[in-house]
């Protein structure tokens, strides 16, 4: 699934430490793009190895986040999980570049 949203805030690296294990975490607050007057927003999270992923990313960008999600039932309770595993920005998605004439 590919979502499009504008990015709002951006946390800082935070280490997260436990016993005997230890990564780091960054959070990514989107709200989406649309005319609408009260936008819905998520928070999602990138850990350890991921991180590179959005490294780059700033407030205010405007990305298409891909996603694959799963439902896992356990004693007639379901649990939702959700991985994201692709953010693009917009900017360079389009082609506008590309009609430049220089």
């Amino acid at each position: 699934m590919k979502f499009t949203w504008t990015i709002t805030a951006i946390t800082d690296v935070e280490s997260m430490k436990t016993s005997g294990w230890s990564t780091d975490k960054k959070t990514l607050v989107l709200e989406e793009i649309s005319d609408k007057q009260y936008k819905s927003s998520i928070s999602i999270e990138f850990w350890g190895e991921k991180l590179w992923l959005v490294d780059w990313l700033q407030s205010w960008d405007q990305v298409e986040v891909s996603m694959n999600s799963k439902v896992r039932e356990y004693n007639w309770k379901y649990y939702t999980s959700i991985s994201w595993w692709k953010v693009e920005s917009i900017w360079e998605k389009s082609e506008e570049w590309e009609d430049l004439p220089f």
